[in-house]
């Protein structure tokens, strides 16, 4: 080995002890926090102020005007009243009128399975706004780190323009001196338009990526520049967050509500075959005030098939709901699994792609001073260049990846954004 490639090996040697200590310092940071996220207060607001969780807000009223309905109950007091002139052949006319007050009584304990069911409905809107907020949250960590992935891979392609605009730059000036060939130059203006259109391309992508994140979120002021992303920490302890998702997921607690809902609401429906009746008391006065009397009154619909049959229906939906409900809960149960999968498989992915990126520029940093040296050509360093800034946009997609599998997984347990609402 001579001296060059001694001193070449262990520069880069140098490079790569640096880069693992500082991955060592920041692997615990990374866990513990995502300073790369925007400011808690502005999140908040942003949640707070989402037009589809203010929706499931205002609906919440709407449930709990419903809810007030099922309390009262169906019946309502109800008067009537008569009023009838007669008139007695050969005798005077006759003022006669009766009036009477009336009203249905729930029997059989039908009362308390409407308090139930009407408990049961404002629960359910409760939690179909807390979905709507756990969902609101999921499309604000999407946009914001499309946003990052974005400009990340935008200051990559920045620095390969300016690296080619100095290959350019350096082979113009060596074929003046005859000392580069035509060919060269040509490849390296080919190299600098192919750079520029990515600059640009990638420049566009992250205009987007920002204005989207700024329309749909309005309440986040965005930095001029995107945060970077740090080294991703190892997943440990991955068992714990299945049970954390699957207890925390509005999502299943919807379902259980309205399964029970729909089981009280069966049982209601069981009763009704026994038809409440309805009590009143009546007024009247006849023969112009020669009579007069109070009577107590009350009728009894004796009709069954309807509410037999819907007391049917009823108990068909309940055991639907019932089937629902299980499978909802295996379906939570595989996204847990899949939310913790995918931490695993993406930080395993990084560390494979990171240790690419690592032999690809252990190859660029040898080829660059090999072709200053004479010993490569310049087609030869193109390529290597072109392997280099692959497998560098690979290592942030890889990165990116890990983060975003965590952030999914951390608000999917409420872990973050949403800790207050479990």
């Amino acid at each position: 080995m001579d001296r060059t490639d001694f001193i070449g090996r262990a520069i880069i040697m140098i490079k790569q002890m640096t880069y693992f200590t500082l991955m060592l310092f920041m692997m615990p940071l990374a866990q513990a926090s995502e300073s790369y996220l925007p400011a808690r207060d502005m999140v908040e607001q942003a949640l707070d102020n989402y037009p589809v969780y203010q929706q499931a807000r205002q609906n919440i009223e709407t449930s709990r005007s419903v809810a007030d309905s099922l309390r009262y109950g169906p019946h309502e007091l109800t008067l009537s009243s008569t009023y009838t002139q007669r008139q007695i052949s050969g005798l005077t006319q006759l003022d006669e009128y009766d009036a009477s007050l009336s009203k249905g009584i729930r029997l059989f304990g039908k009362g308390r399975l409407d308090r139930k069911t009407a408990a049961l409905e404002v629960e359910i809107a409760e939690n179909i706004a807390e979905d709507a907020r756990h969902q609101a949250a999921l499309t604000l960590k999407q946009f914001w780190m499309d946003w990052i992935k974005a400009a990340e891979i935008h200051r990559i392609n920045q620095d390969y323009v300016e690296i080619h605009r100095k290959s350019l730059a350096a082979l113009e000036k060596r074929r003046a001196l005859n000392n580069a060939s035509d060919l060269d130059v040509g490849l390296a203006q080919s190299a600098l338009q192919t750079a520029l259109a990515l600059q640009a391309e990638a420049e566009g992508n992250e205009k987007l990526a920002r204005d989207i994140l700024a329309k749909t979120f309005p309440e986040i002021i965005l930095p001029h520049h995107a945060p970077r992303l740090p080294v991703p920490g190892e997943p440990v302890n991955m068992e714990q967050w299945l049970d954390l998702v699957v207890s925390r997921s509005h999502e299943l607690t919807i379902v259980e509500k309205k399964a029970e809902q729909l089981g009280v609401i069966a049982r209601r429906s069981g009763l009704d075959r026994f038809a409440d009746p309805t009590l009143g008391v009546r007024l009247f006065n006849e023969q112009g005030g020669d009579e007069t009397g109070i009577g107590v009154t009350i009728s009894v619909p004796i009709g069954v098939r309807q509410r037999g049959a819907a007391a049917a229906q009823g108990r068909a939906e309940a055991k639907a709901a019932e089937y629902n409900l299980a499978y909802m809960r295996r379906e939570i149960g595989i996204a847990a699994m899949r939310d913790v999968q995918n931490v695993l498989n993406a930080y395993k992915t990084w560390q494979m792609t990171l240790s690419a990126f690592e032999s690809s520029q252990f190859v660029i940093e040898k080829t660059r001073r090999s072709y200053e040296l004479g010993g490569h050509d310049y087609a030869q360093l193109l390529l290597a260049e072109q392997q280099f800034l692959a497998s560098k946009k690979a290592e942030v997609d890889a990165r990116h990846n890990v983060h975003n599998a965590w952030l999914q997984l951390k608000i999917d347990a409420h872990e973050l954004w949403l800790e207050n609402v479990h």
